[in-house]
């Protein structure tokens, strides 16, 4: 009798546990469902305040009207420009191709040109072994591109400009013919250094660069 109680015990026990855990869960559930729905009322009815971050340019647009400092034109090379391209190709010459040390002047981009790093290809034929080209101007050698194998055909993407968020946009073009295409604030003119050893003979080499200048 004594052992049949305590059994009757313990299993009504085992039934409240159950049931307060059980309560608990779809208590904590209708919590849960009511903040949702809660929260979704107060957003939906403009009661719910976010903070807003502006970029640079969203802050021009704003203007007065939320008591900024009246506003400047953005650049049309940073919103609603045109996609422009740049291509030059350098075919090697059989007899007397650049070495080591030696310069392909690809030709110039427009002043306040802002390149579109992620768009732009070098690409290559197959070539010397360990011949290298970099991709940049007079100011900045590697600006674009940094050494890169062209010794095997291929195409590298020149957007190093572009890292950490940088935005590249030309300034300078004072390099010309007559100066050899040398001046140190020069910006506009697209240079390529040979490194490691002489470019293959007949390699064929192309610069695609896109940009925005209107």
């Amino acid at each position: 009798m004594k052992k049949s109680l305590l059994a009757l015990v313990a299993i009504v026990a085992a039934g409240m546990a159950a049931a307060a855990k059980s309560i608990r869960g779809f208590l904590r559930s209708c919590g849960e469902k009511l903040e949702r729905s809660t929260f979704a009322f107060m957003a939906r009815n403009g009661l719910v305040l976010f903070a807003n971050f502006y970029s640079t340019q969203q802050t021009t647009f704003n203007s007065t009207a939320s008591g900024n400092a009246p506003a400047t034109r953005v650049k049309a090379n940073q919103w609603g420009g045109r996609l422009r391209i740049f291509e030059s190709t350098y075919t090697v010459p059989a007899a007397a191709g650049p070495g080591i040390g030696d310069k392909i002047i690809w030709g110039k981009l427009p002043v306040k040109a802002r390149i579109i790093g992620h768009l732009c290809n070098l690409g290559y034929a197959a070539g010397a072994a360990s011949s290298t080209l970099n991709l940049g101007d007079n100011t900045s050698a590697a600006r674009h591109m940094a050494a890169t194998s062209v010794a095997a055909a291929g195409n590298t993407v020149p957007s190093v400009q572009s890292a950490s968020g940088a935005s590249m946009e030309t300034s300078d073009d004072s390099a010309n013919f007559a100066n050899g295409f040398v001046s140190a604030t020069d910006d506009c003119t697209l240079i390529s250094t040979v490194a490691g050893a002489a470019l293959g003979a007949g390699q064929v080499i192309t610069l695609r660069v896109v940009y925005v200048c209107d």
